[in-house]
């Protein structure tokens, strides 16, 4: 038996269910750029640009014919209409909208509306969100930091490699039909995220200043970190990482997860780092091999770098830039939501049975807190030529009753599975979602030679 493997991001697979399901604004892309604010807000949440594809603002709110918006895809999940919105919640304006602007004259305020773009509407990051009364009516206040806007704006310059960058306020009817707020809700997602942004800082390949500033962040390891979290504080997108144990909880590394954090050497005057990928075989013999992208006091961002951070005692430790042995932490950012992970990959190893195989896999919690998952299942399905899932013929091996997760530690499972023939398949883990639990729902494309 000689099993190979072909992986696809975990936020494809449900694409497998659905023969050809992608956003219809996908298969459908327009000839052109983006918009000036959807660029904008890509470059600070660290979302991907898929090459070629074009999406206005507007419809990244419009639902697909499978019923899923662009946002949604992208693991934002749309507040109830009666919601007040939040800091850090993504505004989309229709196409055709409109906002009151409160400007001033003769020594009065005058309530002045202001059309979105009639094609291409509007996004930006809410800073602020607050209830106020103008002239009787009651209204949202909405602070807004936006791209290519410029409504009662104050210019705040250049950020997030996008022009014509700023700062507005204006107020919004509670309830208005055209306007969307969205907040992340796909810790999956949000870690990708955090990656990017690293990546993006490591590309830009810019010199240490902390009198200079990366879309309002200290070039400086403190502010490399920062920069990289899902936005936080009262202006999301220029916290401030100057107090680690308040921002971030220490870990064990055995369970650490692409998007975790890694401080090396000195307290003091660390080198930090971001984990971009973890081997799936961890034992305190052999250490922990994952890639990073760090940056270190007076040096640029670089990476991703491969490490091996070994256990000695008590204390893990690994060779800095400088060839030294030094001091080893693990810490995970608070704000990230309890979930189930799956470290790394599902494996696949040759069993003696005929076609066998053994699917192994190593299971944490992927936020701060325990998490419990009920029935966890491996369950598989044949790929067809056409590349539709055979829903119809899949077949589903019980792992346990229950499992509970613990941030930092690992969970290390090993089914036995027998397929009929050679093809592809969709396996992946899934568990009940119960009072008191989670639910795991993740895939993975595998193509299994058979001998």
């Amino acid at each position: 038996m000689n099993p190979s493997l072909s992986l696809l991001p975990i936020f494809l697979i449900f694409s497998f269910f659905i023969q050809g399901q992608r956003p219809a604004l996908i298969s459908n892309p327009n000839s052109a750029d983006w918009c000036q604010c959807v660029v904008f807000v890509m470059n600070i949440l660290g979302i991907k640009q898929i090459p070629g594809e074009y999406w206005t603002a507007a419809s990244l709110a419009e639902k697909d014919q499978y019923g899923k918006t662009w946002m949604e895809y992208q693991g934002y999940t749309q507040r109830a209409i009666t919601d007040l919105p939040r800091t850090g919640d993504l505004l989309v304006l229709d196409k055709g909208s409109e906002v009151i602007t409160v400007q001033t004259w003769s020594g009065s305020e005058h309530l002045v509306p202001v059309s979105a773009n009639s094609w291409t509407g509007h996004l930006g990051i809410v800073l602020g969100a607050d209830p106020v009364e103008k002239e009787g009516t009651a209204y949202i206040q909405i602070r807004l930091l936006s791209a290519n806007w410029g409504v009662n704006s104050r210019s705040i310059g250049v950020a997030g490699s996008c022009f014509n960058v700023d700062e507005s306020t204006f107020l919004l009817p509670p309830g208005y039909k055209k306007a969307h707020f969205f907040f992340p809700t796909d810790p999956v997602k949000m870690r990708e995220r955090m990656v990017n942004r690293a990546a993006r800082w490591s590309m830009l390949g810019l010199p240490p200043d902390p009198q200079t500033s990366l879309d309002g962040f200290s070039i400086t390891p403190s502010g490399f970190i920062s920069y990289i979290l899902e936005p936080v504080g009262e202006k999301p997108i220029t916290p401030s990482i100057t107090d680690i144990p308040r921002e971030l909880v220490e870990i064990q590394p055995v369970g650490i997860l692409p998007g975790d954090i890694l401080v090396i050497g000195e307290s003091g005057n660390p080198e930090l780092g971001l984990v971009t990928a973890v081997e799936p075989e961890v034992s305190e013999e052999i250490g922990l091999n994952i890639n990073i992208i760090s940056m270190q006091p007076g040096e640029i961002t670089t990476g991703p770098t491969s490490l091996n951070v070994i256990k000695v005692g008590e204390v893990w430790s690994a060779i800095d830039s400088e060839k030294h042995k030094v001091a080893a932490r693990f810490f995970r950012y608070r704000q990230m939501p309890d979930y189930p992970a799956l470290q790394g990959h599902l494996q696949v190893i040759p069993s003696a049975g005929e076609n066998e195989v053994q699917i192994r896999m190593a299971l944490t919690a992927g936020g701060i807190h325990d998490v419990v998952i009920h029935h966890p299942v491996v369950v598989t399905y044949p790929i067809l030529p056409d590349g539709r899932v055979d829903a119809n013929s899949g077949w589903n091996i019980a792992i346990t009753d229950e499992l509970t997760l613990i941030p930092g530690e690992l969970e290390s499972r090993t089914v036995d599975l027998q397929f009929p023939r050679n093809g592809d398949y969709l396996i992946g883990l899934q568990s009940d979602e119960k009072e008191g639990g989670f639910s795991l729902n993740q895939f993975e494309r595998m193509t299994l030679t058979l001998e």
